[in-house]
């Protein structure tokens, strides 16, 4: 409550002014009451309101403080996923252009650098492509070569020679050269025949470093050696009687001389 003389606030119940000993009427003190009510009522409902803004100021803050925070967190997913991606891609495209490069050099080393390789070795080893047909499987690593008839009979002659010998004839030299000139040591090689159904199809081989098939050791050289050798025998024993035989002659014919 404020005294209307001199404005000054006076408290609760007093009948004077204590500044100015106005006295205070009842009906002024209770407009003064009502006042004074207002007055604090006015400055609560202030107080109220800007606590409420300011409330409402901090909640704001907040709220945009979680949508920023949301906002960053889901961009740096989606920055990270895209990575990812990238990344993912960038890798897919490594082993498929790594695995197409593998093929491409496969399949050049196996039907392009290795059937020359193959035929220049062959050549190389003193084979003549006219007398012998190549086969070359490039996935077990194996040549055949297939003599035509003549040459087929030649090399049985070559091996048979005089009194059936056991050394190496030139056809086997020239295949073990050649498996010596092919890369690695698991190649196999060999010369075959298809006409004499008396001789053995493969006539030489050689397998992984080593002479696995050899015409000397089979049974139709070793059965004519023997037949070979009787023959001999036999030819050395009738000249051996037929020079008995003539000496004989020889002597009797002699002595019948003498004794006329």
């Amino acid at each position: 409550m404020y005294c209307k003389n001199c404005g000054k606030k006076i408290p609760r119940g007093s009948l004077f002014c204590p500044n100015c000993g106005t006295r205070i009427e009842k009906e002024n003190t209770s407009k003064a009451n009502n006042n004074d009510a207002s007055h604090k009522a006015e400055k609560l409902g202030s107080k109220v309101s800007a606590k409420a803004s300011e409330f409402s100021s901090k909640a704001s803050a907040k709220a945009a403080d979680i949508l920023n925070s949301n906002t960053a967190k889901a961009y740096k997913k989606r920055d990270v996923n895209f990575l990812k991606d990238i990344r993912g891609k960038k890798h897919t495209r490594y082993i498929i252009g790594t695995v197409v490069l593998l093929i491409i050099g496969y399949f050049g080393i196996n039907f392009l650098y290795m059937p020359h390789m193959v035929k220049n070795a062959v050549v190389k080893s003193g084979f003549d492509t006219t007398s012998y047909a190549m086969d070359a499987n490039l996935f077990t690593k194996k040549i055949t070569l297939t003599a035509d008839k003549s040459t087929a009979i030649n090399l049985v002659a070559a091996a048979c020679g005089d009194d059936f010998p056991m050394g190496p004839i030139g056809a086997e030299e020239q295949l073990n050269a050649l498996q010596a000139a092919l890369p690695g040591n698991k190649w196999t090689v060999e010369i075959v025949q298809n006409d004499s159904k008396e001789d053995p199809h493969v006539l030489w081989e050689y397998s992984k470093g080593r002479e696995t098939v050899r015409y000397q050791n089979s049974g139709v050289f070793q059965a004519n050696k023997i037949k070979y050798q009787q023959a001999q025998a036999q030819e050395s024993e009738n000249s051996t009687a037929a020079a008995a035989t003539g000496g004989a002659i020889f002597g009797g014919l002699l002595g019948i001389a003498l004794s006329q």
